[in-house]
């Protein structure tokens, strides 16, 4: 099987996009992928950018979730407080913290995360 790259297929996207109504489309597209999914397994794994995500288990993901998770359930928190409660190190919350600062996500103080808005 020859591969695919990202950028063919994200015109080919864009040709048959249904812009009068996405969501319908996108739908389907996630449709398509679930019936590939279960009739021509492992194909994500022929894509030209495909990587394994490494373990979520200790991993950074794992940290930004729980970061998440408490900004959601408690509003605004402190973060060394959080990394106590959660017995994460605090290097760890914080760079959690920075990361979706960055990604636009969350808001970071001196001492403290909130939601936009809250």
């Amino acid at each position: 099987h020859d591969r695919v790259s990202e950028k063919d297929l994200e015109h080919v996207a864009g040709v048959v996009l249904d812009t009068s109504n996405p969501r319908t489309w996108y739908y389907a597209l996630m449709d398509y992928g679930s019936w590939l999914k279960k009739h021509e397994p492992s194909q994500a794994r022929k894509a030209a950018v495909y990587a394994r995500q490494s373990r979520f288990e200790g991993s950074v993901r794992q940290v930004r979730g729980v970061l998440l998770r408490t900004l959601a359930d408690r509003g605004p928190v402190n973060l060394a407080d959080m990394a106590a409660e959660s017995g994460i190190e605090y290097s760890r919350v914080r760079a959690a913290a920075e990361g979706l600062a960055s990604d636009g996500m969350i808001i970071l103080g001196n001492d403290g995360a909130s939601f936009p808005g809250d």
